[in-house]
């Protein structure tokens, strides 16, 4: 197969990719720009920086041009003739400059012209096993006193990579559900819109045929203190099923009372996670992991890889990032903290084989456009 090779970092790719694997550089011959930290070049309408992560803002537009000096009045016949000529090749001249402008691109990064969606692919799932703690969760008596409603990023506005991460960890949410067998089920969430709505992994709250691990449907929502996000979780929310899919593994929540059973508060104080587009996912690409495994503790823990491959037939993306039980149902994102995936299971050999393995799997986001449309509906968004 032919490659090409990427000019900002040397790295293969298939003949013909438009983008880097690695870093994201653009390779074809589509309009630039350049950041203007680190100057690296950008494709046209990048939000973000491939190489050092900046927000990429939008260049001043229809700057008008410079009028040219009038020639001066001619005192002669010829003399009319020189500053005629003069005047026509001052007009060529910025016609030329003015057609090199528009190639560049640059007069047309803030126009209406969005990148297409692309269809998302529907794939066979395969079963993943629940992950369970013995932890019994405490009763719902008296609320958290820590304050819960900070004021949070704005989604859609142009955040650095730092406050992109901020985001990104104030919508990761830890979901507790009490079994009526025993114990619990831990996982994690993504809060995808300001009423509450959660996305996570169906095995999270139900067994493989959609029965809820407790005969009350109690789900409750736990997260960080809003001023510490260091510390451990604390419940501040009741959740209830909106909508499963046995087929993906999925489950859209929605926030409805408080820990105690009573009202909800105006702003509940969750940022929301943008959706990015797992169809432009591909190998070699940065990922990054968010969630609760119960190996890090009852605290926020983040984990770092890149996106190793594929498996089409059974609806997942590959992953060297680490995945644990109580990681099930947090977000995937991309360099731009977009989430792109949910992470759904680790593919592990057997311990007692001579080379012992394990790899990461996350469910596409794609897969779960419909619940994510259901929730946005839901919330008026």
């Amino acid at each position: 197969m032919q490659q090409s090779q990427c000019p900002h970092c040397g790295a293969s790719n298939r003949a013909g990719a438009k983008f880097c694997a690695r870093c994201q550089t653009p390779l074809s011959d589509a309009p630039m720009q350049p950041c203007p930290r680190c100057q690296t070049a950008n494709r046209v309408g990048a939000k973000f920086c491939v190489k050092c992560g900046y927000a990429l803002g939008t260049p001043a537009e229809n700057v008008p041009a410079a009028k040219p000096t009038p020639p001066a009045r001619a005192k002669s016949n010829n003399a009319m003739l020189v500053a005629g000529a003069a005047l026509i090749m001052l007009c060529l001249v910025c016609v030329l400059l003015l057609a090199g402008v528009l190639g560049t691109g640059y007069l047309s990064i803030a126009m209406d012209n969005p990148t297409a969606t692309l269809t998302p692919t529907i794939l066979t799932v395969a079963r993943v096993t629940p992950s369970r703690t013995n932890t019994a969760v405490p009763p719902p008596t008296a609320s958290p006193t820590r304050p819960v409603n900070p004021p949070t990023p704005t989604v859609g506005a142009p955040l650095s990579s730092t406050d992109a991460l901020d985001r990104a960890k104030r919508g990761t949410v830890s979901i507790l559900v009490p079994r009526d067998s025993g114990g619990s089920v831990s996982g994690s969430g993504s809060v995808i819109t300001k009423r509450g709505h959660i996305l996570t992994n169906n095995h999270i709250i139900a067994d493989s045929n959609g029965k809820l691990y407790n005969a009350q449907g109690r789900i409750y929502i736990a997260f960080p203190p809003r001023d510490n996000l260091k510390a451990s979780v604390e419940i501040y929310y009741r959740a209830t099923l909106v909508r499963n899919e046995l087929k993906n593994d999925l489950a859209l929540l929605k926030i409805s009372a408080t820990r105690d059973g009573g009202a909800l508060p105006a702003d509940l104080g969750l940022a929301v996670i943008p959706t990015g587009d797992s169809d432009r996912v591909d190998s070699g690409n940065e990922v990054t992991i968010l969630g609760f495994p119960g190996l890090g503790g009852d605290t926020l823990t983040i984990t770092r890889g890149i996106i190793s491959g594929f498996l089409l037939d059974d609806g997942y993306i590959k992953t060297d990032a680490e995945i644990n039980s109580g990681n099930s149902g947090g977000p995937a994102f991309n360099l731009a903290y977009e989430q792109i995936g949910i992470a759904s299971a680790a593919k592990i050999r057997d311990t007692s084989a001579t080379v012992p393995g394990k790899i990461g799997l996350i469910r596409p986001i794609n897969l779960a456009r419909a619940l994510i449309d259901l929730a946005k509906r839901d919330a008026g968004e």
